[in-house]
């Protein structure tokens, strides 16, 4: 049977300089644990993020990253509204957690959280 919800998704974008970081256990590990215990779908995909020059620095900066996609899957079917509040709990989590993560956006279609404990 075809069950049928309405669409949204929520990206989680993080960051390190760490090369290695997009394919680290400790990453899988997390994201697996904060899905079995919230009941939600995530998707990970591997990004570089490249940064401006700034004053502080003329140097472009690029970290080795992962978005992860939360989307309002059928078998666990949301609203906007909770989606977003479990994707805020999501990165606050991995920041306090991942060695290495100091910041993640969080990026909604309407608006967009930035978490960080670096500032």
């Amino acid at each position: 049977m075809n069950k049928i919800v309405d669409t949204y998704t929520i990206e989680v974008c993080f960051g390190a300089e760490d090369p290695l970081f997009p394919f680290s256990e400790d990453l899988d590990r997390a994201i697996k644990h904060w899905t079995d215990t919230n009941k939600r779908c995530i998707t990970k995909t591997t990004t570089h993020f490249y940064y401006p020059k700034t004053d502080r620095t003329d140097v472009r900066q690029v970290s080795h990253g992962v978005i992860c996609r939360f989307v309002n899957y059928p078998r666990f079917p949301s609203t906007p509204d909770q989606l977003l509040k479990d994707a805020i709990n999501f990165g606050e989590e991995m920041v306090e957690a991942l060695e290495g993560v100091q910041t993640c956006l969080v990026i909604a279609t309407d608006k967009t959280v930035w978490i960080n404990r670096r500032y």
